[in-house]
């Protein structure tokens, strides 16, 4: 997920946000932007983690075969602990995509009480 726009500031340039009536839209497309920036810096945040680990398994694992060339370099807890920072930061990614989704599924049904009690 690589937004650059800004969802609330495109609504207010086109003029778009005075067709919303509805308080409660508009302060959750304020949230899910908050969301969407949160996972853009998680995105950015794993790719850093991803990319600092490849040059310690460069020299543990053999790709080309999956064989592990150094075991003790592997095993070892300066490598259980990368691996261990990794999986917090893929678990915290999926837990903003999670919110992020939940966000969006509210704003639907915020939008689909308008549209019933409007038609």
């Amino acid at each position: 997920m690589d937004r650059k726009g800004n969802i609330y500031e495109a609504l207010i340039k086109s003029g778009d946000i005075k067709l919303l009536q509805n308080d409660g839209i508009i302060e959750r497309i304020r949230r899910l932007e908050e969301t969407y920036f949160y996972l853009n810096r998680m995105q950015t945040i794993h790719f850093d983690a991803v990319m600092s680990l490849i040059p310690h398994l460069n020299k543990t694992i053999r790709f080309s075969n999956s064989k592990v060339e150094n075991p003790d370099l592997l095993y070892s807890f300066e490598s259980q602990n990368m691996f261990i920072l990794a999986l917090h930061v893929m678990n915290e990614k999926d837990q903003v995509y999670q919110r992020a989704l939940e966000e969006i599924d509210a704003i639907l049904e915020l939008i689909d009480q308008e549209i019933d009690s409007k038609g």
